[in-house]
């Protein structure tokens, strides 16, 4: 709840945030898909609020949440007035792939020279974090081919994120929600989505602004840009930012 607690915070009293919490580990089992995560969501949310308009959003996978909910309220007939997401991609679409042209690699060499520049800016310690890191999903990576079939989802969570410091019950958690996003192929939504994000990429991407919503949403992308990295949009002093920009779009 930390990222969810600080915009609350800064949007001020008058307008209030519900924030959902991740299963507990014993029934991670029973949302091991986008789609299940979502329609647990939307039907406690439809138990406080029956009825629309809502206004709902999510940061990184908790925006693939969201948007995936704004998907089935409107199969349910009901209104999504806000849609925004927070530095959160869709997976499996047009955003993975990385554009073979001049523009393409000038996008990547840009990008590469900021996420250099973020790197240097780490304390020593932290550089020393990540590259251990690094080294240890590369010997995970290597050591796939020898690995039963059905691993490559668990590489693929080593590589993505560092949970050695995590506790086991987080470090499930994380596993399932990144091997449910890995699965998720999102369908179109006929609504509006807002895009609040950092100025970086992923390393490998397209370089689409949109992060390639533009694709998903019928009804249009709104790309507002905001300060600071992915890992920092929802603390201080960032997270004031992007809630100032939200407010603009909420009701």
């Amino acid at each position: 709840m930390w990222g969810y607690a600080n915009l609350s915070r800064h949007l001020g009293e008058d307008q209030p945030v519900y924030a959902f919490r991740a299963c507990d580990p014993e029934k991670i089992s029973d949302y091991d898909t986008v789609e299940k995560m979502a329609g647990h969501y939307v039907a406690d949310m439809r138990r406080f609020q029956p009825h629309g308009p809502y206004q709902i959003g999510g940061y990184c996978f908790g925006g693939t949440i969201a948007y995936e909910m704004a998907r089935q309220l409107e199969a349910q007939g009901q209104t999504v007035r806000v849609l925004a997401l927070m530095n959160s991609w869709p997976p499996n679409c047009r955003q993975n792939h990385v554009p073979r042209t001049l523009r393409g690699a000038g996008c990547f060499v840009m990008n590469l020279g900021r996420l250099i520049g973020r790197f240097r800016q780490w304390g020593a310690g932290g550089r020393r974090q990540f590259i251990r890191w690094k080294l240890r999903a590369l010997r995970q990576r290597a050591l796939q081919l020898f690995r039963p079939k059905g691993a490559d989802e668990r590489v693929q969570v080593e590589m993505t994120f560092d949970l050695s410091e995590v506790t086991t019950a987080e470090r499930e958690l994380w596993q399932s929600h990144l091997k449910a996003l890995n699965r998720y192929h999102p369908g179109p939504w006929g609504g509006h989505v807002t895009l609040l994000r950092t100025a970086g990429y992923p390393l490998f991407c397209s370089f689409d602004r949109s992060y390639g919503w533009t694709g998903l949403a019928k009804g249009g992308v709104t790309v507002r840009m905001v300060p600071g990295w992915h890992e920092t949009l929802m603390v201080e002093p960032h997270v004031a930012d992007a809630a100032r920009e939200l407010r603009r779009h909420l009701g």
